[in-house]
């Protein structure tokens, strides 16, 4: 259950409940979640983040100093100021793409790569006779 307590939404957490998942409890805290513990049924507290901690985040680029690197994070600046965002925004956005939902279907990409090879004409099979089936010596 959530309750919203001027705009700051509230999930409601039992102690048992608490206790179990107390590591993913603290982790949504870090992530600006508040959570009111209950005690057999009394409101008996807070978890909310601290006003000074900002939220976690990672580094998404590479920190080695590599020749490699370097040159991809090059073309990673380029490609960002041609987009008008931030290095960070542009690797962010390259990784939903890598691992967002194939849009189109492997079936689809077939149809549409071959098509235009064979004209768009259905595939016309050649007419099959049935064989006499073999006969074997007793």
């Amino acid at each position: 259950m959530n309750i919203n307590k001027g705009n700051v939404l509230n999930k409601i957490i039992n102690a048992r409940e608490l206790r179990k998942s107390l590591g993913d409890v603290l982790h949504r805290v870090q992530q600006g979640e508040r959570f009111t513990v209950v005690y057999r049924s009394r409101l008996v507290g807070q978890i909310v983040p601290c006003a000074d901690a900002a939220p976690e985040s990672f580094d998404l680029l590479p920190q080695d100093d590599s020749v490699a690197t370097q040159e991809l994070l090059e073309r990673l600046r380029r490609q960002a100021a041609q987009h008008g965002i931030s290095v960070q925004d542009e690797v962010r956005h390259i990784l939903q793409q890598a691992v967002a939902a194939p849009e189109e279907k492997l079936g689809d990409l077939a149809v549409r790569l071959f098509s235009p090879a064979y004209d768009d004409s259905e595939l016309v099979l050649p007419a099959r006779e049935i064989p006499e089936p073999l006969e074997f010596p007793e």
